[in-house]
């Protein structure tokens, strides 16, 4: 799944591959590029060092690179250098939603862990509400209801491996229908 990254008045696309995954490094190949035909192939190391300090090796240049998400935004420090980014997937939105008959359905938009679950079936929630947080690529990503309603079903638990259009959670909307 391609990321849209914003920041410092510029948009870059990123199309991110795990190549491998070791217990202290994950290798990546990454697309990257600021418009149609722009983009170039790119080689990561990323080895994690604490919960925010990673250490990248980029096309065998070596980077100390501190990471923190501040609400939306994501503050990168490098080099002497802080950078501030927002992050959304192509779909501009945290999940793929379906809607059938009043539900509707939240399907992993990347493969991840879920690290945090955050409602039960039963459970009344608002749109944008967060359900679970995904941890994908060493980044959390808060995953929102599409609309206000009931959790009828929970289909992952708290530690469980989802692929790309995996089901998470069906919401029974409320209000329009």
């Amino acid at each position: 799944m391609a990321y849209i990254v914003r920041g410092s008045g510029r948009e870059f696309r990123i199309d991110p591959q795990r190549d491998e995954s070791g217990e202290t490094a994950d290798l990546y190949t990454v697309r990257m590029g600021e418009g149609e035909g722009s983009e170039r192939e790119h080689s990561l190391d990323v080895s994690r060092i604490t919960s925010t300090h990673l250490s990248i090796l980029w096309d065998s240049r070596s980077y100390n690179v501190e990471v923190e998400r501040v609400g939306e935004e994501y503050l990168v420090s490098t080099r002497g250098e802080v950078f501030s980014f927002r992050v959304n997937d192509e779909r501009s939105a945290a999940a793929d939603v379906e809607t059938d008959s009043g539900e509707s359905l939240v399907t992993a938009p990347m493969p991840g862990l879920v690290v945090k679950l955050l409602v039960k079936p039963g459970d009344v929630v608002e749109s944008k509400d967060k359900l679970l947080v995904l941890e994908a690529m060493k980044m959390q990503n808060d995953l929102t209801a599409p609309c206000s309603g009931e959790v009828t079903e929970v289909f992952v638990s708290q530690g469980d491996s989802v692929m790309t259009g995996d089901e998470l959670v069906k919401i029974e909307a409320v209000g329009e229908g």
